[in-house]
């Protein structure tokens, strides 16, 4: 008896043994993995990011002109930029290694790009004659979206323990978010002011007799 408890014993011993070392090298694995991941997305994250702010200071002029012009003579914005691409797809890498959360972030910034595309087709047709009303709502567009391109980098420099990105004043991530902080302020005040005019319609229509 004492015997086969022996061998039972020392049989749950390796397989003990054998289970925690194969968890450390799955571990280990899957941080490497992180890793490679990490630099290869934030090197794409990063070039986005820059190619987002071109997009945001563009306001479709050439030395302060508007950019086109029509056979009949009138001039119009257009745009000096190409609009940016996520291309995530050809990376060798194990998605698996991060969080399901992030890795679904990373992968929806082509999302948010096909949206403002057609968000801005529609724009150019409802908008001014001369594109301005165009333009600016690429550059605020854009500024979204590369702020939102710009946490995701963040989220995953923290997973992934990659080195903390550096503050810099003039960086295109910090004038990134001056822009888009600007943006959210004017509709923040434009808002404002629509719902004190309801407000002031309302209080109005009670006042009048019926």
């Amino acid at each position: 008896m004492s015997e086969v408890f022996a061998a039972v014993l020392g049989a749950l011993v390796v397989w003990v043994t054998t289970y925690f070392s194969e968890r450390r090298k799955s571990e280990a694995a899957r941080k490497h993995d992180a890793s490679h991941l990490g630099v290869l997305v934030l090197v794409r994250l990063e070039r986005f990011i820059s190619e987002s702010y071109a997009v945001v200071v563009d306001n479709g002029t050439v030395l302060g002109q508007a950019a086109g012009r029509r056979d009949s003579g009138e001039e119009f914005y257009f745009p000096q930029t190409e609009a940016p691409q996520f291309q995530i797809a050809d990376l060798n890498v194990e998605w698996r290694s991060i969080s399901p959360e992030l890795m679904y972030s990373i992968h929806s910034i082509p999302l948010l790009l096909r949206n403002a595309e057609g968000y801005l087709d529609h724009v150019a047709e409802m908008g001014d004659f001369d594109g301005s009303d165009y333009m600016d709502a690429r550059q605020e567009r854009f500024a979204e979206i590369g702020v939102r391109a710009a946490d995701i980098a963040s989220d995953l420099r923290k997973e992934t323990r990659m080195p903390a990105k550096p503050h810099e004043r003039w960086s295109a991530e910090s004038l990134l978010r001056e822009r888009h902080a600007a943006y959210q302020a004017k509709n923040e005040a434009r808002q404002a002011a629509h719902d004190d005019f309801l407000a002031n319609e309302g209080r109005e229509d009670e006042g009048t007799p019926g």
